[in-house]
């Protein structure tokens, strides 16, 4: 578990971070996809699916940009008005 302060750290600096559930069974050298939309984490390895919380897409958006700057200047050169900006 981690602080929430630091879960929004992250993504400002586009860094996408996942708390897995206890229930999530995960090994040393196993490939794993994430959907952080959806909320799922696939083991490919271990053939399992863990749900997660998923992200809103204003969060998303953030990580695709490569961090909340990013971001913004993205929407203040468009001139897109987003209320979570």
């Amino acid at each position: 578990s981690f602080a929430r302060i630091f879960l929004r750290n992250c993504i400002n600096i586009g860094l996408p971070l996942v708390e897995l559930p206890d229930s999530c069974d995960i090994s040393e050298g196993d490939q794993l996809e994430v959907d952080f939309g959806a909320g799922t984490i696939r083991n490919l390895s271990a053939n399992r699916n863990d749900a997660i919380p998923p992200w809103p897409p204003f969060m998303m958006d953030i990580i695709h940009c490569g961090g909340w700057l990013n971001y913004a200047q993205k929407h203040l050169i468009s001139g897109d008005k987003h209320e979570n900006l």
